[in-house]
């Protein structure tokens, strides 16, 4: 029965790590067809570049809340700009 147990487990772990690699490897493709560096995104979505690099190559976990920063960064980012202009915040009206 332990055995049992030690191999699914063995077999959650690898997929949960096959999972990281995978979404690490999206942002890279992603951040890279947007022609953005690591430190270009990393600001965008107020990261650190070095914690970035490692999600890229499967090394760190990626929460949800920092994967939404990352994704929201990367749907401003535009390949023509290189980075080199701000984005814009999102000012609301005054509710009346």
């Amino acid at each position: 029965m332990s055995r049992l147990v030690t191999r699914s487990a063995a077999r959650t772990i690898r997929g949960c790590q096959e999972k990281t690699r995978s979404a690490g490897g999206n942002i890279r493709k992603l951040r890279k067809s947007k022609r953005l560096t690591l430190e270009q995104l990393a600001e965008k979505a107020e990261s650190n570049p070095k914690y970035l690099g490692a999600v890229e190559r499967g090394e760190e976990n990626i929460g949800l809340k920092k994967l939404e920063q990352v994704a929201a960064a990367l749907r401003g980012a535009h390949s023509d700009d290189h980075g080199s202009r701000k984005s814009a915040k999102r000012v609301r009206p005054p509710s009346t």
